[in-house]
């Protein structure tokens, strides 16, 4: 039996051309920037500075996906670039709900 279960063996870490990054970071930048178009109004400043740094996160991934390398080091690429987008979407939260729980945005 050959079936590892090591992060390092997944085939969306080896062996796919990176679509499904392309899919899901696509559909999870959507979503992002939806929830900011939302939260734009407790403080617009960060939420769309936060929606526009998702875009810009998203449109790396794709510019990655299309004129990078092959292999393992696009497809790592691609899996931090999604970490990020979603990490800096967490901290941008984190802010929002700060500022309207402190009240300083007001």
């Amino acid at each position: 039996m050959d079936d590892s279960n090591r992060m390092r063996d997944q085939p969306a870490l080896t062996t796919t051309p990176g679509d499904s990054w392309i899919v899901i970071g696509g559909i999870t930048a959507a979503l992002l920037v939806g929830m900011f178009a939302l939260l734009g109004t407790v403080q617009p400043v960060i939420a769309w500075g936060s929606a526009a740094a998702v875009l810009l996160v998203y449109a790396a991934m794709v510019v990655v996906r299309t004129r990078g390398t092959s292999g393992r080091r696009r497809l790592r690429t691609l899996a931090a670039l999604y970490g990020a987008m979603v990490a800096l979407s967490l901290i941008a939260v984190l802010v929002l709900v700060g500022t309207a729980w402190t009240g300083v945005g007001a």
